[in-house]
């Protein structure tokens, strides 16, 4: 949910799931980016506190797609995305193709009627070196960094690690209140 007053050098990432013809997307701001770059697919150990969210020993491969993605007409980076998928889901499967067909990954992780359910943690660190010169990032600028669990009937499926400018965006949600929080009658 976009706040209603922000820098106008900000842009807000509201935080809700979305479908549309070519499948999911988490924020609107980022639906009409695409790949600037051929994505690439490779199998490799997941940095630490990703295996530790697929449930995975650190030294075993799971599948690795990495994406930058920017705005398609002005060829600006905007964000890293790397999805991270255990072996034992993607191993064989049109989730290690270049192609995973329409819909994409969610669409296949949830074929057979397995629902897929999100969390996410927002943090910010500085970027590796690759992480700057592929976004762009002038010196001293963090990265954002929302870090998706794609969970199906209770098993981690997918981590996603998607990492952005600091200074360009915010991430903005809507509060609920909790029972606990209710007014005093």
């Amino acid at each position: 949910m976009a706040r209603t007053e922000f820098s106008e050098t900000r842009t807000p990432r509201p935080r809700q799931v979305h479908r549309d013809e070519r499948g999911y997307y988490f924020d609107p701001t980022a639906r009409t980016w695409t790949a600037l770059e051929p994505p690439t697919i490779t199998w490799a150990p997941a940095p630490r506190d990703v295996a530790a969210l697929l449930g995975v020993p650190v030294d075993e491969d799971v599948l690795v797609r990495d994406r930058l993605m920017g705005d398609p007409a002005t060829r600006v980076p905007m964000q890293l995305a790397t999805s991270y998928l255990p072996a034992s889901v993607a191993r064989g499967t049109r989730l290690a193709q270049r192609d995973t067909g329409p819909g994409g990954i969610y669409d296949r992780l949830e074929e057979g009627g397995h629902l897929l359910s999100w969390e996410e943690a927002v943090s910010a660190r500085m970027p590796t070196p690759d992480e700057g010169a592929r976004l762009r990032l002038p010196k001293g600028v963090p990265l954002l960094r929302i870090v998706r669990t794609a969970t199906r009937d209770g098993l981690t499926v997918e981590v996603n690690d998607t990492r952005m400018s600091a200074d360009a965006f915010e991430v903005g949600y809507r509060i609920t209140r909790h029972p606990s929080a209710q007014p005093k009658a």
